[in-house]
């Protein structure tokens, strides 16, 4: 008697795609819908998705949910020095609102048993001298919460004030008139470093559009054929979003 086993299916799912989500990465976030970034970037929307959350970057265009509840300056300044409940209803949502943002931005709670905290002049000192991050960590503090004292007192984060010492008006008007990796070289540092300033600066003065049949054909020939920088300057994207894509086609790097 011949027995028959059950067959087995071959797994034909495509491995996921680690990208390494350096500065160039991080600055596409909220730039665009998150399925376009993921599609430049060569990974998966939910991927892209986790890290603007992660790093608290919005979405790109508010939903009606998400305008639904606007934090000015006045609003955020309240967290935490009275009830919930007030500001709840002095703002007209519901306390759940209110708890969320407070605890998003690590503000304890009103009462009696609320930690105040009192910045000494060594720590204000601090403040736009390093990025949030750093201060944040050496004083044991939520990131939010230097971040609100920083802006409260009108100081410049860290990376606007050493942004306008390296992009200067000079520089800026390089952009599609000289290649990124000229500026680069002029700058000393990395031609994906270069790219994701330009394109965040022609965004702002809406100079730049993203184009959505990015990967066409003839694009995706290109790959492993030069350096991942040279298609990427070709493109007017990042060299990392240009690898993710390469490695997501199993297509090996130039010159491996």
């Amino acid at each position: 008697m011949i027995r028959v086993g059950k067959s087995i299916k071959p797994n034909r799912k495509t491995p996921a795609v680690r990208l390494a989500w350096d500065d160039s990465s991080v600055a596409l976030l909220g730039t665009a819908s998150d399925a376009t970034v993921a599609k430049r970037l060569g990974v998966t929307v939910n991927a892209v998705t986790r890290q603007r959350y992660r790093r608290n970057i919005p979405p790109f265009g508010a939903s009606q949910s998400e305008t639904r509840t606007v934090w000015g300056k006045r609003q955020l300044a309240k967290l935490g020095r009275v009830p919930d409940s007030v500001l709840a209803e002095e703002m007209g949502v519901n306390v759940t609102t209110i708890g969320n943002q407070r605890r998003s931005l690590g503000i304890a709670s009103f009462g009696p048993n609320r930690h105040g905290r009192t910045w000494t002049a060594a720590e204000i000192a601090l403040l736009g001298k390093s990025p949030d991050t750093q201060v944040a960590k050496k004083l044991g503090l939520h990131r939010r919460r230097v971040m609100l004292k920083r802006r409260e007192l009108g100081i410049d984060n860290f990376t606007k004030k050493r942004n306008a010492s390296v992009w200067t008006d000079e520089v800026k008007a390089m952009f599609g008139k000289v290649s990124d990796r000229e500026i680069a070289s002029l700058l000393k540092c990395q031609v994906g470093t270069v790219a994701a300033y330009r394109i965040r600066h022609q965004q702002r003065t809406g100079k730049y559009q993203m184009r959505e049949n990015l990967w066409s054909k003839a694009v995706i020939k290109k790959l492993g054929k030069a350096p991942d920088s040279h298609l990427a300057e070709e493109l007017g994207i990042t060299p990392s979003a240009v690898a993710a894509k390469r490695k997501r086609l199993g297509i090996e790097a130039f010159g491996s």
